[in-house]
């Protein structure tokens, strides 16, 4: 490859989403890897031939399985009723399955749509679901390794590790969900990049993203095992994800026939994972491991992506070790980024890099600075010489500006000397610097910065007191980093991590609020299962978040309280009144008959103050604007009533169950006079239309009755 190749970016094709290869009849396992996939004209030789100058190579594929063991021989003894999953199944209400996007292994994964970030609004609502394959459902283990993979990766939350969202676990299906990629994975990119290998600068970018990912992991106290190009995706936005975290040692599944046996300290899974070509000897021989292993793995990458050859022609280490192999020089490499990387591909355990930073700093490392340096200070002392024979003053001026320079540029020296644990101070030094310089630093420590932000925002996730992550706090500190990392893509795909994490919740806490507001089930519960500690931890996760409630659950509300209010039901009233202030307060129905319930109460503690008072005074006045307020909708109902009486025994049966009330109402009290009333002349309309029907006994009785109700109300108001 020319060295104008070097400068390029390392890309994957615009607008294709690239899926690992399903070798089926090879008999090997597909990566579970949550990508998209379009086989229509991927990697053409247009493309290909602009990343690396020379047509697309026919290869074989390498042998680059994932070596575990056999899966334990413990297994149910009744079987599960298995579910056979098809595209436009929707797991859990929720998941929509749209594309299977591959299968092997234990598991199958497919591109899902999640109905619940559609409903919200959000524009891109696809996921990658992993769903546990039938052939493993009734492995005893199979559930909880799933789980235990599900919560390692959560816990590595990084932007260059896959983001798994959810583990759920029902009926005869288990599955994970985790975030949608779209680009391709490594390893083939680099076979596109034979013979040439390619762009350093590209592969530079990669490495720095992988040894962040890396670093980040082994600060948590896990190691990878199994680093390899088909384990690294590059995303079409150029950012770099790895997966399995920890997976190809979880569980040892008949699906390799690479297979050698490693063990672990776990009894209950007793299994273990690596592929030989780039494992390190410890690993090869069952010895101890630590960093220094991943970085072996690392360094092979480094090498293959460089060359497009595996460094030591795909031999295990340990092999490699016994016939003292050497890698050929690189020779895109310096001579001393060469030396770094060769310390990461030594054989020999004691004199590899000490760890994943150390390694990618002997890349990177710039020798030429201290040249240059040198240079400068020659060409100013000739300078300086031709000055002092020509103008005394000029020399004067010149050292005063060189003395400037010269104490600018060690500020800008310090600031970028700063060790990575502290960059808080380098940070806080960027306002003494110069415009230009303080340009330059951010740019030369835009990674240090943004790893800083990273575990600031990580930790701040983590110092909830409560059940959820501190939402709010992680996202003020992107608002932080912000003006440090302008324009960054990378702090914007973390953030939009962050925020997808945290609809996805709420979204999920808004469906049990929903749930219980729809069974009216507005009870506090020590459990905290209710209404409203679930509305407390939605307002913790996300202080202005207004949650949805649902059509059907706001009537049900309304319905009731209104029912509340028409049978003069003061205790379920005020319950109403109090859920609804918490729960229902937006709501316009609900705020026009709070009107009418405020009224209604004060009514009904008037009428209770009196009856206490009435107790020790019987001269206390009768409040009768009160009680016209609470028993009004009580006579309304007898008047409807009464004018639907079509005989004497309905009116009979109104009057009797009139009578308990108008005895504790005073006699004068309006709304009964005036129902008494209706119900009098009610008797003696009754009457003529007996007496039409020749049915005279019953229409006297009825007139009777009638003239009574009517001669008292006009003794009473005589």
């Amino acid at each position: 490859m020319s060295d104008q190749n070097n400068n390029e970016e390392l890309k994957t094709p615009s607008g294709e989403a690239q899926e690992r290869d399903i070798q089926h009849d090879q008999q090997s396992t597909t990566e579970d890897v949550a990508t998209t996939n379009d086989d229509s004209a991927s990697m053409d030789s247009t493309v290909a031939a602009k990343y690396i100058k020379a047509p697309t190579p026919e290869v074989e594929d390498d042998d680059d399985k994932t070596v575990v063991q056999n899966i334990s021989n413990r297994s149910n003894t009744a079987q599960t009723q298995h579910m056979n999953l098809k595209i436009g199944d929707t797991l859990s209400q929720r998941y929509k399955l749209v594309e299977s996007l591959g299968s092997g292994g234990m598991s199958e994964v497919y591109k899902a749509k999640d109905l619940f970030a559609e409903n919200a609004g959000d524009k891109s609502p696809y996921v990658a679901v992993k769903v546990l394959s039938n052939e493993f459902a009734d492995h005893p283990d199979a559930v909880t390794i799933m789980q235990r993979e599900a919560k390692k990766t959560r816990e590595l939350s990084h932007p260059n590790i896959v983001q798994v969202y959810d583990f759920v676990f029902e009926k005869h299906l288990c599955y994970i969900v985790m975030e949608l990629l779209e680009g391709e994975s490594l390893d083939k990119l680099i076979k596109r990049s034979r013979p040439n290998g390619l762009p350093k600068s590209g592969v530079l970018k990669v490495i720095q993203q992988m040894s962040s990912a890396l670093t980040f992991a082994h600060s948590k106290g896990v190691l990878h095992s199994d680093l390899k190009p088909s384990n690294i995706f590059i995303t079409q936005k150029q950012d770099v994800k790895i997966f399995d975290f920890g997976v190809a040692r979880a569980l040892k599944q008949q699906i390799d026939e690479y297979a050698v046996q490693t063990h672990s300290d776990e009894p209950e899974f007793d299994v273990g994972g690596f592929t030989p070509a780039y494992a390190s000897p410890n690993m090869l021989t069952n010895q101890p491991i630590d960093v220094r292993d991943d970085v072996y793995g690392l360094a092979c990458i480094t090498y293959e992506m460089l060359t497009s050859k595996h460094p030591y022609d795909r031999t295990p280490a340990d092999k490699a070790l016994a016939k003292q192999m050497q890698p050929k020089k690189c020779r895109k490499l310096s001579l001393f980024a060469w030396k770094g990387l060769k310390r990461g591909l030594a054989l020999k355990h004691n004199e590899r890099s000490v760890n994943v930073d150390s390694f990618y700093q002997g890349l990177i490392k710039n020798h030429t600075r201290t040249i240059a340096i040198a240079a400068s200070i020659l060409a100013l002392s000739f300078v300086a010489y031709k000055v002092w024979s020509s103008d005394q003053q000029r020399i004067s001026q010149l050292k005063s500006e060189l003395t400037a320079l010269h104490n600018e540029q060690s500020k800008l020296n310090a600031v970028l000397a700063t060790k990575p644990s502290e960059i808080e101070t380098a940070l806080n030094n960027l306002s003494t610097l110069t415009e230009d310089h303080r340009a330059s630093a951010l740019n030369q420590l835009r990674q240090p910065i943004y790893e800083h932000f990273a575990e600031k925002i990580d930790k701040a996730l983590k110092s909830s007191k409560g059940k959820y992550p501190n939402y709010p706090a992680a996202l003020a500190i992107f608002d932080q980093a912000e003006p440090y990392l302008a324009d960054s893509e990378k702090l914007s795909s973390y953030e939009n991590q962050i925020l997808s994490n945290r609809n996805q919740l709420l979204n999920s806490l808004e469906l049990k609020y929903n749930s219980l507001l729809e069974l009216q089930d507005y009870a506090e519960k020590d459990n905290g299962s209710d209404i409203f500690t679930l509305q407390a931890e939605m307002k913790q996760i996300a202080p202005n978040y207004q949650p949805q409630i649902s059509p059907q659950a706001t009537q049900l509300f309304i319905t009731s309280l209104s029912e509340a209010m028409s049978s003069n039901n003061f205790v379920e009233l005020q319950k109403y009144q109090q859920v609804g202030d918490k729960i229902f307060a937006h709501d316009q129905q609900f705020q026009e008959l709070k009107a009418q319930s405020l009224q209604y109460l004060s009514a009904a503690d008037k009428l209770g103050t009196y009856q206490k008072e009435l107790a020790n005074n019987p001269d206390t006045a009768f409040p009768y604007d009160a009680a016209k307020i609470f028993y009004s909708s009580t006579f309304d109902g007898f008047s409807d009533k009464i004018a639907a009486a079509n005989s004497v025994k309905s009116l009979d049966a109104i009057g009797e169950e009139m009578k308990p009330l108008a005895d504790s109402l005073p006699a004068d009290f309006e709304l009964l006079t005036e129902t008494q009333a209706q119900l009098g002349n009610a008797y003696i309309k009754m009457a003529d239309t007996l007496n039409n029907q020749r049915r005279y006994r019953q229409g006297a009785r009825s007139l009777k009755k009638g003239r009574e109700i009517l001669n008292q109300l006009e003794g009473a108001n005589s």
